[in-house]
């Protein structure tokens, strides 16, 4: 590579179109990224909710869980 020159993703962009060129694809991405943990983390912990809530409304059915 020549010097002033940077390798992206397979493509070459100078250090003058850098800026425009890269940095908003990369903050775009990290967007994306940043939502796609988001849903994951959303689901994961309602998925957790749904498991013990009824897992304790099951207990306490059957008279097995005295909390108060």
């Amino acid at each position: 590579m020549a010097s002033g020159l940077h390798d992206y993703r397979g493509e070459t962009c100078s250090v003058d179109t850098c800026l425009a060129r890269c940095q908003p694809r990369t903050r775009q991405e990290a967007g994306e990224l940043k939502s796609r943990l988001e849903e994951r983390y959303q689901y994961l912990w309602t998925t957790i909710k749904i498991f013990f809530l009824a897992y304790f409304d099951s207990r306490k059915k059957n008279g097995k869980l005295n909390m108060l």
